[in-house]
């Protein structure tokens, strides 16, 4: 059983990765590495430097799933495409990213963006998937005018492991929401799409820039 449930889990990645890279005209150099994993697998039959077992163990214990950034890998405990399409939609990013300015603040700015991309990936995939912050009241200011509160905001975030987590969800999945909105009713071009996906954020402060980008000025 656990095998055919890799294989299957491994053919559905690669179905929607194709899938996405149709859509947005983009392609990535190689295919993941995907680890279907549940509470009985062991981590030291994966073959998986042993950095990664702390991932490991969360995501079981989160029965959730998870695309690394440096490893370019896909540990997951789910089967569910939605699931799936977001982790795939942070793959296909993180081939294009080099972020070298990991401060808080460009750090928080970075993984919104991303959980935007992630979240828009998996609507294009099932277009039913609800965004489970959609009732959150957005607490950041209403325009990018109030640049040092927006700072504030983002460092006060930066103080709480909990708050960050919800917060970095809620700005991305709300703006993933947007994005696809704006995308499917041809709001916005494939090609601004494509830019943001392939953007290394590689500069000082870039990711904070196309936050406020985003947030404020395309999907405002």
């Amino acid at each position: 059983m656990g095998d055919s449930l890799q294989k299957k889990v491994e053919e559905n990645v690669y179905d929607i990765l194709f899938e996405l890279e149709n859509e947005l005209g983009i392609e990535t150099e190689k295919l993941p590495e995907v680890y279907y994993v549940n509470k009985f697998s062991e981590f030291e039959n994966l073959g998986l430097n042993l950095e990664i077992k702390p991932f490991f163990n969360k995501i079981i214990e989160d029965n959730s799933a998870l695309c690394l950034m440096e490893e370019k890998i896909i540990l997951t405990t789910e089967i569910d495409e939605l699931v799936l399409g977001e982790e795939v939609g942070h793959y296909i990013h993180y081939n294009y990213l080099n972020l070298k300015d990991k401060r808080g603040i460009n750090q928080f700015s970075f993984e919104a963006l991303s959980e935007m991309l992630g979240f828009f990936s998996s609507k294009l995939i099932s277009s039913e998937r609800e965004n489970p912050y959609s009732s959150r009241i957005d607490s950041f200011p209403k325009n990018s005018k109030n640049l040092n509160e927006i700072i504030k905001k983002i460092y006060d975030v930066t103080q709480n492991e909990e708050e960050y987590f919800d917060e970095i969800h809620s700005q991305g999945y709300s703006m993933g929401e947007k994005l696809f909105n704006y995308y499917t009713s041809d709001l916005i071009l494939k090609q601004k799409v494509k830019e943001i996906f392939t953007n290394p954020l590689d500069s000082e402060s870039e990711a904070f820039y196309q936050f406020l980008h985003w947030k404020y000025e395309i999907l405002k």
